[in-house]
């Protein structure tokens, strides 16, 4: 069985950010009418981020929520939570605040997959494996990644119904004997539950999208690469979502984490998980592009082909 290294050793980084970068602040406003301090985040990206509010010193003083306070904000400020007086004593508090890119421990939706090549086309399935385990060190628990094997010139398209957060778009490699090389494209797409799918490897200066434009299963993202001298076109694909545990007899550099997930797709004649070492032919249908959708999406959607 063939298996293929995947870079991942950096991707704990693209998550853990401290409050020094000043991506998202934490500032808490005292209002004498209701005598309360009111805590509210503002999200400067564009993107999600999970924030977790620990308070070192609290003193007459009682949350509106449980500490430490964790939550995912969206861009813009939004209200987190409130301290209002508990006690005879003068009020006191300090508090540190840590973040993370992506909404932690989401609720994980149980979607199908579309292949991410135009419909009829064919392509196959090769596993890839953590670069940690070709040197024989400790992969992440529940590690999974997928290779589709591609034709150079292929359309790449979205998989699944979501926005799109970053774009890495003219580092691509031009030397087709890299193994291990972080010189690779790619595109990550958020989705609505949480999750984030990744897309490594299209030609340079090929994307046909923008960040933060809403795709749905089947758009066109880019153009796929030759990645090997035997002509193949590897695209990379894997889905995984951000894990915040923040306990406090620990340093936050250990609260976060990355989960996995393990698609399951939809093709011409089958439904699940794909068997790596194995063809697969692409079908997109009316069904899969609006199962996320609401109600009123779907009508305006359907209404909008006839």
């Amino acid at each position: 069985m063939t298996r293929i290294s995947l870079i991942l050793s950096t991707l704990l980084m693209s998550f853990y950010i401290t409050a020094q970068d000043r991506i998202v602040r934490v500032d808490g406003t005292f209002y004498p009418k209701s005598q309360e301090y009111v805590f509210e985040a503002k999200n400067l990206s564009t993107t999600y981020y999970t924030v977790v509010v620990k308070f070192n010193r609290l003193y007459n003083l009682r949350s509106s929520t449980s500490l430490p306070f964790i939550k995912a904000v969206p861009p813009g400020n939004t209200k987190l939570f409130e301290l209002s007086k508990d006690g005879y004593g003068d009020p006191d508090y300090s508090y540190s605040v840590v973040y993370w890119k992506g909404t932690a421990n989401p609720k994980i939706e149980d979607v199908l997959y579309a292949l991410p090549v135009s419909s009829g086309i064919e392509v196959g399935v090769k596993p890839l494996q953590h670069l940690a385990k070709t040197f024989q060190q400790e992969t992440p628990e529940n590690f999974y990644a997928i290779g589709f094997s591609l034709v150079d010139g292929d359309t790449i398209r979205a998989a699944r119904k979501g926005v799109v957060e970053e774009i890495q778009a003219d580092n691509q490699t031009d030397n087709l004997n890299y193994t291990f090389t972080t010189e690779r494209n790619y595109i990550r797409v958020r989705h609505e539950d949480g999750t984030v799918a990744r897309y490594t490897n299209f030609k340079n200066n090929s994307a046909l999208i923008e960040v933060g434009e809403e795709l749905l299963p089947g758009d066109p993202m880019a153009i796929a690469t030759q990645t090997s001298n035997t002509g193949e076109a590897l695209l990379m694909f894997r889905v995984t979502y951000l894990i915040v545990d923040p306990k406090m007899s620990s340093d936050y550099k250990e609260w976060s984490s990355i989960g996995y997930v393990t698609p399951k797709f939809i093709t011409e004649n089958h439904e699940g998980e794909l068997k790596p070492n194995k063809l697969y032919k692409a079908r997109l249908t009316d069904d899969i592009i609006t199962q996320e959708m609401s109600k009123r999406e779907r009508k305006k959607y359907l209404s909008g082909k006839r």
